[in-house]
C-alpha cells in the first residue's frame, strides 16, 4: 500500500471490511486457513478501526485433498485500502503447486517473519482469563463496561493492548485502565492500556475495560461468548 494507507483486520471496527478470499476454481484444495497478525488501532473523525498500515503479510495454511498430487490454487481477494477515504479492491491470483518435496522460495523469509507476528493462544503465552464482568455506568453517558482480568503467570506484560471482537458490534472504546492500573490515552473513545512506562499490575494480574454504548446493547451480549485478542510483549 502507499505510505499512510491501511487495510483492515478480521474485525475492522467502526468502518471498513476485512480481507476475504474466495478459493473457487482451485484444484486439489481441501481447506485454506487465513492467519491474522496482531493489528494496530486507527482513529479518524471519531471512528475507531483496527488493521495494518503500509503493508501486511497474511499467512495461509493450505491442506490438499490428495497430498501426493499437484494442486492449483485460484484466489479472488477482496479488501479495502483506506486513508482519508476507503477504496475497495479485488485481486485475482493463480498459484500452481507441483507434487513432491517443497523447497523454500524467494518469499520464504518474508513469510516466516509474518508467522512471528501472529498471536498465539493465551495458554501458549502462560496467560489465563481470571474474570469477565459486565457492569453498568451512568457517566459520561449511560452504558456499561466490559472488564477483563488476565492472569499473567510468572511473566509480566509490557505495553498490553486488547482488541474486542465478535458480538460487540455496538461497543465503543474508551480509556482502558482503572485507577489501580497505569493510566494512558485520555481520548474519550480510545481504549489503549499503553503508556511510556510498563503498566503496573496487582498480584500478577492485568485489568482491561471496554466501554459499551447503551445498556440495552450490553444486556444483549450478557451470557454470550465474545472473542477477544490481546496484543502484548512478555518480558
Amino acid at each position: 500500500m502507499a505510505p499512510g494507507w491501511h487495510a483492515y483486520w478480521r474485525s475492522p471496527g467502526d468502518a471498513g471490511f476485512p480481507p476475504s478470499i474466495d478459493w473457487g476454481g482451485s484444484e486439489n484444495l481441501k481447506s485454506a486457513q487465513l492467519f491474522w497478525p496482531a493489528p494496530k488501532r486507527f482513529i479518524l473523525d471519531g471512528l475507531i478501526t483496527q488493521g495494518y498500515e503500509n503493508s501486511v503479510v497474511l499467512p495461509i495454511a493450505v491442506t490438499l485433498e490428495r497430498a501426493t498430487q499437484p494442486a492449483r490454487l485460484q484466489a479472488s481477494v477482496r479488501y479495502a485500502a483506506c486513508k482519508d477515504i476507503c477504496v475497495p479492491y479485488t485481486a485475482k491470483f493463480t498459484l500452481p503447486l507441483p507434487s513432491g518435496v517443497a523447497l523454500p522460495g524467494p518469499e520464504a523469509s518474508m513469510i516466516a517473519n509474518a508467522w512471528t507476528t501472529v498471536p498465539g493462544t493465551p495458554a501458549e503465552a502462560g496467560l489465563g482469563v481470571s474474570s469477565v464482568v459486565i457492569s453498568r455506568v451512568d457517566t459520561p453517558s449511560p452504558g456499561s463496561v466490559l472488564s477483563v482480568i488476565i492472569d499473567m503467570g510468572s511473566k509480566p506484560l509490557l505495553y498490553p493492548d486488547v482488541f474486542i471482537e465478535g458480538l460487540l458490534g455496538s461497543a465503543r472504546l474508551r480509556t482502558g485502565c482503572s485507577d489501580d492500573y497505569a493510566q494512558s490515552d485520555k481520548s474519550p473513545c480510545h481504549f489503549k492500556c499503553v503508556s511510556k512506562k510498563p503498566c503496573r499490575c496487582i498480584d500478577r494480574r492485568q485489568k482491561f475495560a471496554v466501554y459499551i454504548r447503551g445498556w440495552d446493547a450490553a444486556r444483549d451480549i450478557c451470557g454470550r461468548t465474545c472473542r477477544w485478542s490481546a496484543a502484548c510483549t512478555i518480558k
